[in-house]
Formats: C-alpha cells, sequence, structure tokens
C-alpha cells in the first residue's frame, strides 16, 4: 500500500479487514511505501499484524517508486508469502516482485473498473499483464466492475473473484438526544428534514450537482437543510454557488469532518450524485445508520443500496430532487426503506462479513480453487 491512514477508500477497507481478519488462519503482513506515524493510528487495528513500512518520503518520482519496487520485491523474497495481495492504481509497486517472484498466488484487487477513467492507459496495461502474464487472480467488490473488468481483462465475469466490502455498524440505533446533539454540532435546526452527502468534494462526486439539486429542492419546501460533508478540489467553487444562490443558511459545508458518525446522526435522508462508484462505501455507511438513500445508478451503487433506498437513472437535477421530494413527503416509505438499510446493512455490509469472505477468497485461492 502507499499508506495505511484512517482516511481514504483502500486505507479503509484495508482496515477493516486488520482489524476484524481471523488471526487463527491469517498471518497478516503490511507493507507501506510511506512511513507510519502516530496519526494514522496502527494501535487501534489490534495485535497480530506485522508492518513493513519503507520509510520512504520525498516527493513521489520515478527514483521514490523504483526504490519502493525493489523493496517490496526484496520483502516478498525474504517473507516467501502465500498470497502477495496488491491494489489498483498502485499495483505498479509489485511489478518488480511479479516478476521475481516470491510469492505462491497473487492477487489484484480492483477498486474501479478500468473504462471509469480513474486510471492511466499505463496502469490499465500493467494490470492487464499482471492478470494475463503474471497469473494475479483479479478481485473485485461489485458485479457492475466485475462485468467491466472482465470485459477489460479478456475474461470470462466468472474468473473474477468478487468479495463486497463492509463498514462499521454503530452500536444501536441513534436516539433523539443524539440526534439532536449531532444537529447542535453542525449548526442545524432540530425541526427541519436533514438531506446529508459524505463525499470527496471533486468532480467525479458532482458537489456541484448537489448543491443545485438542494437548491431546487429548497424552492419547494423550506422545512429542510442539506449538509455537503468533506473536502477536495472543489470546495470553494462549492461554497460560492451556494453564496450565488443565496441559500448558505439552508446548504451547510463544513469541509472536512473528522467524525461522520455525527453527520449520519444528524440526518433523515442521505443523497448521492456521484458521476461513479465502484463501491460506494459512504452510502453503505449512511445505510448502517438507518439512512433512505436517493441515489443516481451508478457503478456498484446497485449492488450496495439493493431494496433500501431509491436509484434515480438521470443525472438531472429535477429528477434527482422529486425522488428525494417524495421520500421526504411520505414518512411511511422513510421508515420502510430505513428499517430495510439497517437490515441490508447487517446482513451484508458489516465489515465482520467483509472480513470473513476475504478469509473465505484467501483460503479458496492458497488451494487453487478461487475464482
Amino acid at each position: 500500500m502507499w499508506r495505511l491512514t484512517r482516511g481514504g477508500g483502500v486505507p479503509v477497507v484495508m482496515r477493516g479487514l486488520l482489524r476484524h481478519a481471523d488471526r487463527g488462519t491469517l498471518d497478516l503482513h503490511v507493507c507501506t511505501v510511506r512511513p507510519i506515524s502516530d496519526e494514522d493510528g496502527i494501535d487501534d487495528l489490534g495485535p497480530g499484524v506485522t508492518y513493513h513500512p519503507l520509510g520512504l518520503s520525498g516527493a513521489r518520482n520515478r527514483i521514490l517508486l523504483g526504490r519502493a519496487m525493489f523493496r517490496i520485491a526484496r520483502l516478498a523474497r525474504m517473507l516467501r508469502p502465500d498470497i502477495l495481495h496488491v491494489h489498483g492504481g498502485t499495483a505498479f509497486l509489485g511489478l518488480v516482485a511479479a516478476i521475481t517472484g516470491g510469492w505462491r498466488r497473487a492477487v489484484l484487487e480492483v477498486h474501479d473498473a478500468p473504462q471509469s477513467g480513474r486510471m492511466s492507459t499505463a496502469n490499465r496495461r500493467l494490470e492487464r499483464w499482471l492478470v494475463r502474464a503474471r497469473g494475479f487472480c483479479p478481485l473485485v467488490h461489485s458485479t457492475a466492475v466485475r462485468r467491466d473488468s472482465a470485459a477489460a481483462l479478456g475474461l470470462p465475469e466468472q474468473s473474477v473473484a468478487l468479495v463486497p466490502l463492509g463498514v462499521e455498524l454503530p452500536v444501536g440505533a441513534p436516539s433523539e438526544l443524539d440526534r439532536r446533539a449531532a444537529r447542535e454540532s453542525l449548526g442545524l435546526r432540530s425541526d427541519r428534514t436533514v438531506v446529508v452527502y459524505v463525499a470527496r468534494i471533486v468532480a467525479e462526486k458532482r458537489p456541484l450537482l448537489f448543491v443545485e439539486v438542494a437548491r431546487r429542492c429548497l424552492g419547494r419546501r423550506d422545512d429542510l437543510e442539506f449538509v455537503l460533508a468533506g473536502s477536495g478540489e472543489q470546495l470553494e467553487a462549492v461554497r460560492g454557488a451556494i453564496r450565488s444562490a443565496g441559500v448558505g443558511d439552508r446548504i451547510h459545508v463544513p469541509g472536512f469532518v473528522d467524525e461522520l458518525a455525527a453527520v449520519y446522526r444528524s440526518a433523515d435522508l442521505f443523497l448521492s450524485t456521484s458521476r461513479y462508484e465502484g463501491f460506494g462505501l459512504a452510502i453503505a455507511e449512511a445505510m448502517a445508520y438507518g439512512l433512505p438513500v436517493v441515489s443516481t445508478a451508478v457503478g456498484g451503487v446497485r449492488d450496495v443500496i439493493g431494496p433500501a433506498g431509491v436509484l434515480v437513472d438521470t443525472d438531472e437535477p429535477d429528477a434527482l430532487a422529486t425522488a428525494l421530494l417524495d421520500l421526504v413527503g411520505d414518512r411511511a416509505e422513510r421508515s420502510r426503506l430505513s428499517a430495510a438499510a439497517r437490515v441490508r446493512a447487517t446482513e451484508e455490509l458489516d465489515v465482520r462479513v467483509m472480513a470473513r469472505r476475504f478469509g473465505e477468497f484467501y483460503a479458496e485461492l492458497d488451494r487453487g480453487s478461487a475464482a
């Protein structure tokens, strides 16, 4: 891995796996290019994991990446692991190890389909080579990414392994006291319906579309408030759009929020306007808190939501606003979707379920029977 931070999609997934994996069957080793710092909080992950930080700092350039690749290869030869596991987008870090060996079987975890546009052509070619020439087993987290990855790799779908992701579940449903405290911390009124979106504030997540949908909803109802939590390159553009629309008292953009539980506890609904999601971790987190979800029907979101939300097959702001307002005005349907979201999160999206499935996948791969 590049780093094992508290935030970010890949680190969050791996932290969940490290925290809940079966220590009786798995001996886990984590290699990070960057040093591990106190703020990464590896003490939170419990015992039974060996960390191998390469300690490389400085600008991300060819010299640093070359050093990382050779050190990872040296580590693989020393440990001789049963399974070498690399991640899409940074799989090049395992390139020298793939050539020189030191492992029995290998996994390429694909977080986003090649067709998503999130990877360079060079990365796509390298990862295809790892699978087709070096025998790496591709692993994905949603049926959409499975279908698209299989097509890009020239493989049948059943040869691409599928392990859905999971999130930490809150202990019990938020009480009314929890909700009031969370709203107070975010500057929200207790007598309004609150709609939240948790995402990186970047073009792919379409935060400006979220603002436009919110503006149209506020034009039709005066009992709503919206929260867009996250940070990114479009943060100031979003705040500028809100000021221009004159709705700064109804659309709140707190920036990066260290404790997202408060955001989810404050909410009645979750709205996602993303252009692409390989899986949809924030949607899964919202469902764990019992939030009905309205989302664009993209990528792996269909797998995550199932019967516990509303998918909109267009990115037209009017269509999204209408779907959201229909739920705002239908308390019975919101209650039904809230219950369905909790059930689905408990049965399918729990990080413990994910860790068990990873363990089963590793065991099958070690036996030579995985996809």
